[in-house]
């Protein structure tokens, strides 16, 4: 969503619990480039640590965010236990199996964090949004990838013990001191 503040105008992304703004994060890296004109119209976001929401700390980099290491980077560096990724990634042959894949694989390597990535689906103009959303665990296994335009709510974000795993949302969790999940 558009954020204005101190004059400057963000691409931005607000993580909303009971119907207020819990928190929010601009957008660093912006796209010139096919389809994209982000840095006309935006101003780039700062590098930032994680947003609290429910005791949680999630890691959102927006995007394009993903593209390179730097906002992962910084994202993990303090603290960051989930990276969850808005994305408006238009639709592309071959673009799920290979380019989606690697690029999360190598964020989640580095991070050493889950990834979530949860990509527009529908149209807008002449784009088309496929959806194909997917999570990588932590241990580099895809907890699930979404074909083209389906949608999945059956799983949650689970921490049985040490971190966070994506796991079916009927399952039952492990015991652990430390459990805690979060369902969407």
């Amino acid at each position: 969503m558009p954020w204005r503040e101190s004059g400057k105008l963000y691409n931005a992304v607000a993580l909303l619990d009971g119907g207020r703004i819990a928190a929010r994060t601009f957008k660093h890296d912006l796209p010139n480039y096919g389809v994209f004109d982000e840095k006309r119209v935006f101003a780039p976001g700062p590098l930032t640590g994680p947003l609290e929401v429910r005791g949680v700390r999630l890691g959102v980099p927006i995007c394009e965010d993903i593209w390179t290491g730097e906002v992962t980077e910084c994202l993990a560096e303090t603290g960051a236990e989930i990276l969850l990724v808005p994305n408006g990634s238009p639709y592309e042959a071959g673009k799920q199996e290979d380019v989606r894949l690697n690029l999360v694989t190598a964020r989640v390597k580095e991070s050493g964090c889950p990834l979530v990535y949860l990509n527009q689906m529908g149209g807008q103009d002449e784009l088309v949004f496929d959806g194909a959303s997917l999570v990588v665990n932590a241990d580099l296994s895809v907890a699930w990838a979404l074909p083209a335009g389906r949608k999945n709510r059956d799983h949650r974000m689970a921490a049985p013990g040490e971190g966070w795993v994506c796991e079916r949302a009927n399952a039952r969790p492990k015991r652990s001191v430390r459990n805690r999940s979060i369902t969407p």
